[in-house]
């Protein structure tokens, strides 16, 4: 139904109770496949967005931080989460651009959209190496195959690192936006 269903508010706490959930589970699986962490940390960052549209930004916060302390309890990969907490925050606030734009405003935040996506994210980027930085001393990144291959031209390795960075930012906002244009209609909800 295009117009949405009916639902009264215990059926919206059961839907965004169901809605973590499967955040939880995309996050635990994340955990245990390495080579899917990101997809699945994206797909569960990904409802927070489906939460925002639906229902609101106050209960998108809170899925978000209930997600994340359930997360923190369960999950063996507690960095894992971070990242999950940054896609979220990335994801609420696309979203919340993409709700002013539809509105018709013509406020800064709408006409500079990617300028404003961008600086969160390159913030949120600096951020997560600086705590890599701190907590592993980057020894992750020198255990890598792609480093040691690289250990003789940094330049090209750092230059690798920066389009690898932006290629994400630009994948995860056309996936999240393609996955709500796909997929978001599915959980339309009238109160």
């Amino acid at each position: 139904n295009p117009s949405g269903i009916s639902i009264n508010k215990d059926g919206i706490f059961c839907i965004q109770t169901c809605l973590m959930a499967v955040a939880i589970v995309f996050i635990l699986i994340g955990c245990y496949f390495d080579v899917s962490t990101i997809f699945f940390l994206a797909a569960a960052s990904f409802l927070a967005g489906c939460v925002e549209r639906n229902l609101s930004l106050v209960k998108a916060m809170i899925f978000v931080i209930g997600t994340t302390i359930i997360g923190l309890i369960l999950s063996p990969q507690k960095l894992y989460l971070v990242t999950f907490f940054g896609f979220c925050v990335y994801v609420l606030l696309a979203e919340r651009i993409q709700e002013k734009e539809e509105q018709g405003q013509t406020s800064f935040l709408v006409k500079g959209h990617i300028w404003i996506k961008g600086v969160v994210y390159h913030a949120m980027l600096v951020i997560a190496v600086v705590l890599m930085q701190y907590l592993t001393g980057l020894d992750q990144i020198k255990k890598s195959v792609v480093y040691t291959f690289f250990s003789g031209h940094m330049a090209v390795f750092a230059i690798i690192c920066i389009v690898a960075a932006e290629l994400l930012w630009v994948l995860f906002d056309k996936a999240y936006f393609l996955f709500q244009q796909q997929y978001g209609h599915y959980l339309k909800i009238n109160e």
